[in-house]
């Protein structure tokens, strides 16, 4: 996340006080980002503690959204606060504190992305290989490295070229007389393009081939479970052929219903990717062409980069809607009782 300028400093500039906003405003904005980041972190804490009070979630692929959660939940704790007062009061001449705080926000956005590639692979594999994903063991250290892989991975993204590049021109990483946190890349359209070709474009065509082909897998598997399943409701068999042929037809129905939430879910989470990060990409590269006196700073490169902490907003409320496992441990953190209503409906049937 490339940034950070005071923009709302300067949508008042016309005003000729110290504090570009008004009192009323600057509580407003506090307010505002105080909520986002505490939603954060109360979200994605919630993720986190699912795993403490439902064993049944310490699957691998459940690790992968633990990692997320671990990432999203550091960006409402960290990237937000500290970005909080330097938005509304400009940054200090504390050169060092930015390189930190670019570091350390660039590594939990750039992770978060890249748990949500690692995610649609293990679903891709669990396609692909359907046999081997379940017979195969994989050990709590293999699934550990890879979580620390995708940090290792994000750093190595952002964090090498922070560091060098507060070597150009005098410390390019610095707070420039406007106030703003600016790595010394931001104007380097090629370094730009890299790192956006890194971070977004690689993703989100992963991402958008591992869905494509579980659709395609799962819309073939849903036309042989149909096909299957037609013999035993049509063909005149004794009934005690026909109800293990009905069953195995129903099976196979709800496993291929089951299995299409699931990837319509997966495409859920790259279309929020996409809308939360094409922006600031696209208008990242755009600024880069301009000098710095003609770059514009407007309320709409402030929201681009919003879109992406947004992200870490609504990552935790897309798997209860697609995991039951989560949702009943959802339930059993709120301490809240599903009805039983399979057991309502045998008791009124017989």
């Amino acid at each position: 996340m490339m940034r950070a300028s005071s923009s709302f400093d300067e949508m008042s500039a016309s005003t000729n006080s110290t504090i570009a906003l008004l009192p009323s405003t600057h509580i407003f904005l506090v307010f505002l980002m105080c909520l986002v980041a505490f939603a954060i972190m109360l979200g994605n804490a919630v993720v986190i503690l699912a795993f403490v009070v439902d064993q049944k979630l310490r699957h691998r692929s459940n690790y992968f959204f633990l990692n997320l959660a671990i990432a999203d939940f550091f960006v409402g704790m960290i990237s937000i606060p500290l970005y909080i007062p330097h938005t509304l009061y400009g940054w200090s001449s504390e050169s060092k504190f930015c390189v930190f705080w670019l570091i350390v926000d660039y590594l939990l956005c750039t992770t978060s992305v890249y748990n949500i590639v690692l995610i649609s692979y293990d679903r891709y594999q669990s396609v692909s290989n359907a046999i081997s994903y379940r017979t195969q063991h994989i050990g709590i250290l293999k699934i550990i490295a890879l979580m620390v892989a995708v940090w290792v991975l994000a750093f190595l993204v952002h964090g090498p070229i922070i560091l060098v590049s507060e070597s150009w021109n005098n410390s390019s990483v610095r707070v420039s007389e406007k106030k703003d946190c600016e790595p010394g890349f931001i104007s380097k359209w090629y370094i730009l393009a890299i790192t956006s070709f890194l971070e977004f474009v690689v993703p989100v065509l992963s991402v958008a081939y591992f869905n494509i082909y579980i659709y395609w897998r799962l819309w073939k598997r849903g036309n042989l479970s149909r096909w299957q399943s037609q013999p035993g409701l049509t063909s005149p068999t004794p009934p005690n052929n026909c109800g293990p042929s009905l069953r195995g037809g129903l099976h196979g129905r709800k496993r291929s219903l089951l299995a299409r939430k699931l990837a319509k879910s997966l495409a859920i989470l790259l279309g929020v990717f996409a809308f939360c990060w094409a922006p600031y990409s696209l208008f990242t590269i755009i600024r880069s062409f301009l000098s710095p006196e003609q770059r514009p700073q407007t309320i709409w490169y402030e929201i681009t980069f919003w879109l992406q902490w947004f992200n870490s907003l609504v990552n935790p409320f897309l798997y209860p809607l697609c995991h039951k496992h989560f949702q009943k441990a959802f339930l059993r953190i709120f301490h809240v009782k599903k009805q039983p209503i399979l057991t309502q409906n045998r008791s009124m049937s017989s």
